[in-house]
């Protein structure tokens, strides 16, 4: 059956085709971006392991914080699920070792850091910075709105049908699509701003 999968892959496949956005790049325009802001202590809270997609963005972590010549430390390099309330099992640890920006695996968690960060008194830049993927609407609507990278779901959509229709007719074999992701900049990342630890404050 003519197959297109978005963010996954099935390799010797020729009736099925991966559609997705370019992992690598993501992780190095939002690493690249936090860098300039004098961010060393990057945390990442991931989706599940085990993922096609969150592997994929796991290592370009570790390889675009490589790059800047950024030490991961392994107890912020974190594998949860793309649901908001990963962020309330996570935040206390994330704080206590000094992290001054988290990077999201999606907006939603995004919008669940900034639940938890404001219950322990801590407010979006000003303490601590907050990047998500995507760009769903959501993103914008957050308080302050959030810097995230933004996934184009109209140009997904037709990268999928192109690729189907190649399947289809055999036009073309494509295995891979992957789209150039976009950082969009709003007001939730700033300045580093140096802790070696937060203080852990629950309303």
């Amino acid at each position: 059956t003519p197959t297109v999968l978005f963010d996954n892959y099935i390799p010797k496949n020729p009736n099925t085709c991966y559609v997705g956005t370019d992992s690598a790049e993501i992780m190095e325009l939002i690493v690249s971006h936090l860098f300039h802001l004098g961010h060393k202590k990057i945390a990442f809270l991931n989706g599940s392991r085990s993922s096609l997609i969150t592997e994929q963005r796991m290592e370009s972590f570790y390889y675009s914080m490589k790059k800047h010549k950024l030490i991961v430390d392994p107890e912020l390099a974190i594998y949860a699920y793309f649901v908001a309330r990963v962020a309330e099992d996570h935040i206390d640890n994330i704080l206590k070792r000094g992290a001054t920006a988290i990077i999201c695996g999606n907006d939603v968690i995004a919008s669940g850091v900034y639940t938890e960060l404001m219950g322990r008194g801590l407010s979006v830049p000003q303490d601590i910075s907050v990047v998500g993927i995507d760009d769903i609407p959501l993103a914008s609507l957050l308080n302050p709105p959030l810097t995230t990278v933004r996934q184009e779901r109209a140009l997904l959509g037709r990268s999928g049908f192109f690729a189907l229709n190649s399947i289809i007719t055999h036009n073309m074999a494509i295995s891979r699509n992957l789209l150039r992701p976009e950082l969009i900049h709003r007001e939730s990342t700033s300045l580093a701003k140096e802790r070696h630890e937060f203080a852990v404050l629950h309303g």
